[in-house]
């Protein structure tokens, strides 16, 4: 998919200054290119929606109020309220787009495995996003996982395997599995996942009482022997 331009708009931000945290968020401007970072306000309703439409890996147009300035970010940070996880703070990268960055792209899995319509098996995900290495200009919004690759049970696709733009470079392994497909296990096979896990846990405990045990004889030992050093004195 080619990377799409997208616009936000913000106001900057003074110190001390607040307004309604239900209708806006906190952000900082930043990046290589700008010598002091920017306090700045945005939308949280406009935020929301340009980052359902672009993600982490599509530079947005960032119209800053009253700069003429032409800002392109990326969103680096995205804080949340722990208890109502509302909006609180995003980190707003300016890119310098003659310079490659490392971001992180995801993976959009397209179609259905035919392994697991047709035989019954469970798709795995491996992961849902890729670290990748390249200019700004190159960056794409996703990466297609194709699941129709997967026709039998225990194929896999593995990062090698996508159709990655040639100038990007991803960093880590092409060995890594991206989705694969196992059997479905047996009613029997879960009846007896179940006994050995008890067995486990029941010999857990056997071994945990031994240790107890073994505590208690050893304490009781060394009880003697404080009496004995106490008699022959």
């Amino acid at each position: 998919m080619i990377m799409k331009k997208i616009i936000l708009n913000a106001v900057p931000r003074v110190l001390g200054e607040n307004k309604d945290l239900s209708l806006w968020v906190k952000g900082v401007l930043y990046g290589p290119e700008i010598k002091e970072s920017k306090s700045v306000w945005v939308m949280a309703k406009e935020f929301k929606k340009v980052f359902k439409e672009a993600g982490g890996s599509t530079l947005v147009d960032f119209k800053l109020e009253g700069d003429k300035e032409e800002h392109l970010v990326l969103f680096h940070e995205i804080q949340y309220d722990s208890l109502t996880n509302d909006l609180r703070h995003i980190d707003f990268y300016k890119v310098k787009m003659g310079e490659k960055i490392d971001t992180t792209i995801e993976l959009e899995f397209v179609g259905e495995a035919p392994a697991v319509k047709e035989l019954g098996g469970i798709l795995i995900k491996g992961q849902d996003s890729l670290d990748v290495r390249c200019f700004p200009r190159h960056l794409v919004s996703e990466i297609e996982v194709d699941l129709a690759e997967l026709k039998t049970i225990d194929d896999c696709i593995y990062v090698r395997d996508l159709k990655i733009p040639a100038e990007i470079e991803i960093i880590g392994s092409l060995d890594t599995s991206v989705a694969s497909v196992a059997k479905a296990r047996t009613a029997e096979e879960l009846e007896s996942l179940d006994e050995k896990v008890e067995m486990d846990v029941d010999q857990v405990e056997v071994e945990k009482g031994q240790e107890n045990k073994a505590g208690e004889e050893d304490a009781t030992d060394d009880k003697n022997k404080e009496t004995e050093g106490d008699n022959k004195k």
